[in-house]
């Protein structure tokens, strides 16, 4: 449709809305002592002259405005509207929350298992603005490992009777049933101390024993003590020299030990990512030369009781002993 010319067309125009700042407010004030009109003062703020109307009006009118309380009653309405966190309207949930933090949890296992009415985000959210009554509760949240280092040459002397994880039972690797392990040793700064480690691979399940060295022997005598009560089918290792007598654990134990291949540590990924979660109460690089059997207890009772994602959010020790009904 042609509008005849004497028609005047009305052209609508698009602002962006824009929150006045302390320098705008200014400008208001200096623009009512001048006596200019909204119009004249909205353009030299830059804003629509109904912006300028209700900033004066709703702060007590040309006779009585002031950009500095203007700018204080705006900043009170703002903080009055911001969204508040979800977690400090729910006391008892966040002390939930911090309680299992302090045990060790992730957020994403505090969520997943106790399945609150938040997201893993707002958790770390909550640690990163402080509202935690804890201010190093960080330190309780585990840190990224670092990549595996790889293409190293073997160096070891080969061990003599080896059974290649090759020939391992089909059971143990769909993580059917309990009592099939694998075993590592995580070594302290300076060689001040050996920890063995010992995890199901169907529950997770964590046994540790704290040694003053790597002899084969005492490995040995060490890995019987720690099973020998304990449903055990199948025990899998690497091709370290620690695990030398592994014939005398077959016979105590009654289970077959198998080695992984060379410089394939996925193919123990269970025992790798337990040692890891372990790394976070013993860093890497630091003495053992005070860890006693004690504080190690401690530290498998924590991850032993600790949630996990790939247990649907079941504790290792709830489906360990859950499922003893092992190889029989």
């Amino acid at each position: 449709m042609v509008l005849p010319d004497n028609i005047k067309r009305r052209r609508r125009i698009t602002l962006s809305y824009k929150h006045l700042t302390p320098e705008s407010r200014e400008i208001i004030l200096r623009g009512i002592i001048a006596g200019c009109s909204f119009t004249e003062i909205s353009k030299s703020v830059g804003c629509n002259k109904s912006t300028v109307s209700r900033e004066i009006k709703r702060n007590g009118g040309r006779k009585r405005y002031s950009c500095h309380q203007a700018q204080n009653r705006y900043s009170l309405e703002r903080e009055k509207s911001r969204r508040k966190y979800k977690l400090l309207s729910d006391e008892t949930l966040f002390r939930m929350i911090e309680e299992r933090i302090l045990k060790y949890w992730s957020p994403e296992q505090i969520v997943g298992r106790i399945k609150p009415d938040i997201s893993v985000p707002t958790i770390y959210r909550a640690i990163r603005k402080n509202l935690f009554e804890k201010p190093e509760i960080r330190q309780y949240l585990r840190c990224k490992g670092k990549g595996n280092k790889r293409n190293k040459q073997e160096k070891r002397g080969k061990l003599s009777g080896c059974l290649s994880i090759d020939h391992r039972p089909s059971e143990a690797g769909s993580r059917s049933r309990i009592g099939d392990f694998e075993g590592d040793t995580v070594i302290g700064k300076h060689r001040t101390g050996v920890i063995l480690s010992l995890v199901d691979r169907m529950s997770r399940f964590l046994f540790a024993s704290r040694l003053q060295n790597k002899d084969s022997e005492i490995l040995a005598e060490s890995m019987v003590e720690l099973l020998k009560e304990e449903p055990c089918c199948t025990i899998t290792v690497d091709n370290g020299k620690e695990f030398a007598q592994h014939k005398y654990v077959t016979e105590e134990l009654g289970a077959q030990v198998y080695f992984a291949h060379p410089h394939s540590p996925w193919e123990r990924g269970t025992n790798e990512n337990t040692n890891k979660l372990l790394r976070q109460f013993i860093p890497k690089g630091s003495s053992m030369k005070k860890l006693t059997q004690k504080q190690l207890d401690h530290y498998v009772r924590l991850l032993n009781n600790r949630p996990r994602k790939c247990l649907n959010y079941l504790t290792p020790s709830e489906v360990y002993y859950g499922n003893c009904n092992c190889c029989t």
